[in-house]
């Protein structure tokens, strides 16, 4: 059996990642000693008790360098890049993730015998889907639907990156995040991609956030507007895959504009699921048809090979009370439904779009139905926190 000491600042962590090894198959290969001061790991460390692997936050490490002796140790971190910060020789594993991810990384990590920064990329690494929402349609609700997606995929224990793409986007408003400050963001990345790509993965890391609600990472601050429209084919390919090449996601969730020119299709053509929205009304129905027949005729292959991806979505489908309607005068197969939310009318308070109960649902519903789901996922508390004091 593994000796895992696992040494953080939150002993609620430590008793929900024991709880978990004890009642799952891994209780019959992991013991886990917790520790939640310097001063208990040091006395532990020096008494000379048996350590297969030594788990720790960057606060620790060096108490961890001083008594740890040859045991192979990890650093336990928040985000991908926090190892640099400490020293070199540290292997990073992400504390908040699905606990068999988790108990996988460090096994390897025991394997590895430390030693050596070891970057554990996620299981999904070189599998990372994308996942496309558009619609024709201005104010369809394009952003709720993304939002609540990449939520629910995170709740469901995935990694998962919002990438909006919109020319005129107000993600920072939406999720409640000061917009004032001066973030490089999605600007930073592009600009590195173009002068220092080989820097593309350095520069991600430091330029993307993670949002506690919506428990995920995204790019803060907004790209000038002609910043985006100057975006081509390739640069959305390149965008998208140095994302992707970190290995860091999952799910890669694009929240696109309502236009339809090559940025759109270039990442149609790399999405494994498109969420295309529509509605009942006539006039929504028409402008899905106009691009889908627009898009047949100017990529007729490219476009071709991406439709079979598209699935198409009703929003808002109990408009008013009490009733359900069905999109009109169409034959386009309806994959899922979203619900009408009567108090976003009046978007006044930030993390609104995050707030209803039923449309969480619904989002919720439709990744099952796609079949995406991530590994069993343990409630570290809220907002991914846990409060302790150290003893």
């Amino acid at each position: 059996m593994f000796q895992l000491a696992v040494a953080v600042r939150e002993q609620e962590y430590i008793r929900r990642l024991a709880d978990y090894v004890r009642s799952s198959p891994f209780g019959q290969e992991w013991r886990i000693t917790g520790f939640s001061s310097a001063a208990s790991l040091k006395q532990y460390l020096k008494g000379g008790y048996p350590v297969d692997l030594l788990l720790v936050q960057p606060w620790l490490a060096a108490e961890a360098e001083a008594h740890g002796g040859g045991i192979p140790k990890a650093l336990l971190v928040r985000r991908t890049g926090e190892a640099g910060c400490v020293s070199e020789g540290w292997i990073e594993v992400l504390q908040f993730q699905a606990v068999p991810r988790l108990l996988r990384q460090l096994t390897a990590v025991r394997a590895e015998g430390g030693g050596t920064l070891v970057k554990l990329r996620a299981s999904g690494a070189g599998r990372t889907s994308i996942m496309a929402v558009y619609s024709p349609v201005g104010g369809i609700g394009k952003t709720a639907a993304s939002l609540n997606l990449v939520q629910q995929a995170a709740l469901q224990g995935m990694n998962v990156f919002y990438l909006n793409l919109e020319p005129f986007e107000a993600t920072d408003l939406v999720l409640g995040v000061d917009g004032s400050s001066d973030e490089e963001g999605l600007s930073g990345l592009l600009y590195t991609l173009k002068s220092h790509p080989g820097e593309a993965e350095a520069a991600f890391r430091r330029l993307r956030r993670h949002h506690p609600v919506m428990k995920a990472d995204y790019f803060a601050g907004e790209a000038p507007p002609e910043e985006k429209y100057a975006l081509q084919s390739e640069d959305t390919a390149k965008l998208l895959q140095s994302i992707a090449d970190t290995g860091d996601y999952d799910l890669i969730v694009v929240d696109l504009d309502s236009a339809f020119c090559e940025v759109h299709l270039s990442v149609f053509e790399r999405s494994r699921h498109i969420m295309w929205l529509i509605s009942h009304e006539l006039p929504s129905l028409r402008k899905t048809e106009s691009a889908l027949s627009y898009a047949r005729r100017a990529w007729p292959e490219r476009f071709g090979n991406a439709e079979r991806n598209i699935r198409f979505i009703a929003c808002r489908h109990m408009e008013g009370v009490g009733t359900t309607r069905q999109p009109a005068r169409s034959n386009l197969p309806v994959f899922g439904k979203l619900p009408y939310v009567p108090e976003w009318r009046s978007l006044e308070q930030p993390g609104q779009l995050l707030a209803s109960r039923t449309y969480r649902a619904a989002a919720a519903g439709l990744l099952g139905k796609l079949g995406l789901k991530g590994e069993e996922f343990v409630d570290w508390g809220r907002n991914r926190t846990v409060a302790a004091e150290p003893h």
